[in-house]
C-alpha cells in the first residue's frame, strides 16, 4: 500500500438498497487527496444493487442477511465480527434500512455516520417527502449527522438545503433531495476523515481553519461548514472526450434517429416513461460555421451530418418517422429543410423536446463542466434530474427507475478499447436489474476485431432480445478511421426492424461519403 493511502482513513459502508449514496462516495474518494478510503461495504439484503457497484470497484463486500437470526442482537453480533475484520475508522450508514442498538452506537461511539433525507431535526424517520409537503415547508434538505442512541439523533456535520417548489410532488422533491445527498455526503465525509469536524462527547468541534463551503451547504448552527463540496470527484482516467467536436456528425444523426423512434413507441401507453442517458454530455451544441476548417483542412463534422439533411424531403413512410426528429433538430418538419441550425441538440435535450409532461428524464455525466452546462440548461425544470456521475455506475446504481417503463442510452466516449468491455458489463448488469426496460448501447464501427469480440461477448452473455442495427458511410480503410456506428438494442419494440427498413436506405444514401458507399443492416443477436 502506498504511503498516501495508509494516510486516509479506512471507511466502511453499509447499506441496504440500490446504493446511490454509497456510489457518490467511491466516486468521491477516487481524487488522490481525498482523506479516506472505502475499503469494505456490508448490506443486510442479499442482492442489494450496491453489490454491484462494491464489486466493479474491487470493494470487499459482505451480506448480512437479518432475516437469518432470530434477534436484532444476533443479526448485530455478526455485523460486528464482519467491521471488526474491516478495521474502519469511520462507519458511514448509506441507505441503511436498520436501526442500530444502543450497545452498537455506544461501541463505535463518534465514529458513524449516517445521511437522513430531511434537515434534522424536522421530519425524523420515515415518508419525509411527503411530511414536509403536508406541512407546507418552504426549505427542505438533507443531514449528515453523528449517530447515537436516538432515532436520527447526534450532532450535526452538515446540512443540504433544497428549495420546495409549489408544483412538487413526492417523487419531484426527493429526487432533487438525493442530488443534494450525493454532493453533501463526500462533502461531510471529508470534514470528518480530515479532522476538520470531530464529535468531543455530545458536542461538534471543527477546526479553526474554516473557510465557506460551496454550494448550499451549513453546518449545525447554521455557520458555514468547512471545506468545499467535491465537485469532480472522479480521480480516474482523464475524460477528454468532448460532444462538442463531434455534434451533429452523422454518427449523432444516426443515433438520434433511433432514439427518437424508441421514445415515440414509449408514448404509445399513458403511463409515464423515464429515459435515463448515462454519458449525457452538456446537452446543446453551437455549430461552427461550415466554412471552417481545421489543421488537415476538414470541415466541421456537422458538415457530413446534420448538414446532409438540410433540403432533404424523405419519401414515403419514412417521412413521418422522421418527422419528430427533424422537427426536434430543425424546427420544422413540414416543409422542405433549407437551411442549417445554429445548435444541434443532445440526447437529453432531443428526449426533452419529444417526452410528454408526465415523463422524465435522468442525465448523467462525470466531466464538470459538461455537467454544469447540462444543470444550467435543465435549470427549473422539474422533469429533468441531472447526476454528476460516471455513467459506468449507473447500471447498478440507478435502475430500475421508480417509473419502471423507460429507456436506458448509453453512449460512451470510445477512447479506449476497454469501453467495448464496459458496455458489455452495462449490458449484463442493466438486463439483469431492468429486466422490462429499453436498453440502448451505441458503438462505434472502426476497428472490425473490436467490435466482432463484442458482439459475441453479448451473444454468449445469456442475455436475450438483443438487436442490432448499423449504418455506414464509406467503406473501412487503413489505418482505421470511423466508417460507421451500430446500437445494441433490447427489448426493442416489435415495429423498430421495419421501421429502420423505410429510414435507413434513405439515410445512407444521404449520408455517403461517396455514392453506393452507404450501407446499412439490422441483425438480431439472441433470442426472445
Amino acid at each position: 500500500m502506498a504511503k498516501a493511502e495508509k494516510t486516509r482513513k479506512r471507511v466502511c459502508v453499509l447499506f441496504s438498497g440500490r446504493g446511490s449514496n454509497m456510489a457518490s462516495l467511491v466516486m468521491a474518494t477516487m481524487a488522490p487527496d481525498y482523506p479516506a478510503i472505502i475499503t469494505h461495504a456490508i448490506t443486510n439484503v442479499p442482492g442489494a444493487g450496491g453489490l454491484e457497484i462494491a464489486g466493479f470497484h474491487n470493494i470487499a463486500s459482505a451480506v448480512v442477511d437479518h432475516k437469518a437470526f432470530d434477534s436484532r442482537e444476533a443479526h448485530e453480533a455478526a455485523l460486528l465480527e464482519k467491521i471488526t475484520e474491516a478495521k474502519p475508522d469511520i462507519i458511514c450508514l448509506a441507505g441503511y434500512m436498520r436501526v442500530l442498538t444502543e450497545g452498537f452506537v455506544r461501541r463505535f461511539r463518534g465514529k458513524i455516520l449516517n445521511i437522513h433525507p430531511s434537515l434534522l431535526p424536522a421530519f425524523k424517520g420515515v415518508d419525509t417527502h411527503h411530511r414536509a409537503l403536508l406541512a407546507g415547508v418552504r426549505i427542505h434538505g438533507a443531514t449528515v449527522h453523528f449517530v447515537d442512541e436516538t432515532l436520527d439523533g447526534g450532532p450535526i456535520v452538515a446540512q443540504a438545503a433544497v428549495a420546495v417548489e409549489p408544483d412538487d410532488t413526492d417523487d419531484t422533491l426527493a429526487e432533487r433531495v438525493l442530488e443534494a445527498e450525493h454532493r453533501l455526503y463526500p462533502h461531510a465525509l471529508a470534514l470528518v476523515a480530515s479532522a476538520k469536524v470531530r464529535l468531543s462527547g455530545s458536542r461538534i468541534v471543527t477546526s479553526a481553519n474554516r473557510r465557506p463551503a460551496a454550494g448550499p451547504v451549513f453546518s449545525a448552527g447554521g455557520q458555514a461548514a468547512a471545506g468545499s463540496l467535491v465537485r469532480n470527484p472522479s480521480g480516474g482516467r482523464q475524460m477528454n472526450y468532448r460532444h462538442d467536436f463531434h455534434a451533429g456528425n452523422f454518427a449523432d444523426v444516426f443515433k438520434h434517429i433511433v432514439l427518437s423512434r424508441l421514445v415515440d413507441y414509449l408514448k404509445r401507453k399513458d403511463k409515464a416513461f423515464r429515459v435515463v442517458d448515462t454519458h449525457a454530455g452538456s446537452g446543446r451544441y453551437d455549430l461552427p460555421p461550415a466554412e471552417q476548417r481545421d489543421a488537415r483542412g476538414n470541415p466541421p463534422e456537422w458538415v457530413g451530418g446534420i448538414g446532409r439533411l438540410a433540403g432533404w424531403q424523405p419519401q414515403g413512410e419514412a417521412a413521418g418517422l422522421l418527422a419528430p426528429y427533424l422537427s426536434a433538430v430543425f424546427g420544422s418538419a413540414n416543409d422542405t429543410i433549407s437551411a442549417y441550425p445554429a445548435a444541434y441538440p443532445g440526447s437529453p435535450l432531443l428526449v426533452m423536446e419529444l417526452m410528454r409532461k408526465q415523463d422524465r428524464l435522468t442525465a448523467c455525466e462525470l466531466h464538470p463542466e459538461a455537467a454544469e452546462r447540462l444543470k444550467t440548461l435543465f435549470a427549473g425544470n422539474y422533469r429533468a434530474r441531472i447526476l454528476e456521475l460516471d455513467g459506468w455506475l449507473v447500471p447498478g446504481s440507478q435502475l430500475p427507475p421508480k417509473e419502471k417503463r423507460g429507456l436506458l442510452l448509453t453512449d460512451p466516449p470510445f477512447e479506449e478499447a476497454a469501453d467495448f468491455d464496459r458496455m458489455a458489463e452495462a449490458a449484463r448488469r442493466a438486463a439483469k436489474r431492468w429486466s422490462g426496460g429499453v436498453l440502448a448501447f451505441w458503438y462505434p464501427l472502426k476497428h472490425a476485431a473490436q467490435v466482432a469480440r463484442f458482439k459475441s461477448s453479448l451473444k454468449d452473455s445469456g442475455i436475450s432480445d438483443l438487436t442490432c442495427v448499423e449504418i455506414e458511410i464509406r467503406k473501412p480503410e487503413q489505418p482505421p478511421v470511423l466508417h460507421g456506428c451500430g446500437m445494441i438494442l433490447r427489448n426493442a419494440p416489435f415495429v423498430l426492424e421495419a421501421e429502420m427498413k423505410a429510414i435507413l436506405p434513405q439515410l445512407a444514401s444521404r449520408l455517403e461519403a461517396a455514392k453506393g458507399q452507404g450501407r446499412w443492416r439490422h441483425e438480431r443477436l439472441t433470442g426472445e
